[in-house]
């Protein structure tokens, strides 16, 4: 019965160790994961909607020391950022109409956030055409007030109905402006 018992007891001892082992082991290999995903690099960068088309957003020179040898390109090429930007060698361009109003309706504003609308794109630096690291870039769209408001009258009365009888005048900005004192 003793010899039965050492047996078990140098049985159960190893496979606590084998647990141990594959714990250390599960342990590191997230560690290294996490590093992985800690080391890429990030940038900011920011575009105002409506610019020119093949608008130059960024470039690597700006994000890094660069050599001419080196080149990104996007990470997934399925991404739906794809249809509005375009990689040049070392530049990111517009290939369309950037619309802010647009991006925030498909949702392409990440956790649907339009205020700011910011967009994260991952692009793969290359060097000598090999795959040398990962850059996530977060883009912020700057939304143009492309619909000025125009007022056609230079005055506008209003009835005020607040508890408050009577008629107001507004003066436009320019009346102020411009009133003889």
């Amino acid at each position: 019965m003793m010899a039965f018992q050492d047996r078990y007891n140098t049985l159960c001892y190893s496979l606590d160790l084998s647990e141990k082992m594959k714990r250390i082991a599960i342990l590191l290999i997230l560690f290294f994961i996490s590093l992985t995903l800690s080391s890429r690099l990030k940038f900011r960068a920011s575009v105002k909607e409506n610019v020119d088309l093949y608008y130059t957003i960024t470039s690597l020179d700006k994000m890094l020391s660069v050599n001419y040898q080196q080149s990104i390109e996007f990470l997934n090429i399925n991404s739906p950022y794809t249809t509005y930007f375009l990689v040049d060698g070392q530049k990111l361009r517009t290939s369309r109409l950037i619309d802010r109003e647009e991006f925030c309706r498909i949702k392409l504003c990440e956790n649907s956030q339009c205020y700011p609308c910011e967009i994260y794109i991952d692009f793969v630096l290359k060097e000598n055409n090999q795959p040398r690291d990962i850059i996530s870039l977060i883009l912020t769209i700057e939304d143009v007030n492309e619909f000025r408001p125009e007022f056609f009258d230079q005055i506008i009365h209003l009835n005020i109905s607040e508890g408050v009888p009577g008629m107001y005048r507004c003066y436009t900005i320019d009346d102020l402006l411009y009133v003889n004192v």
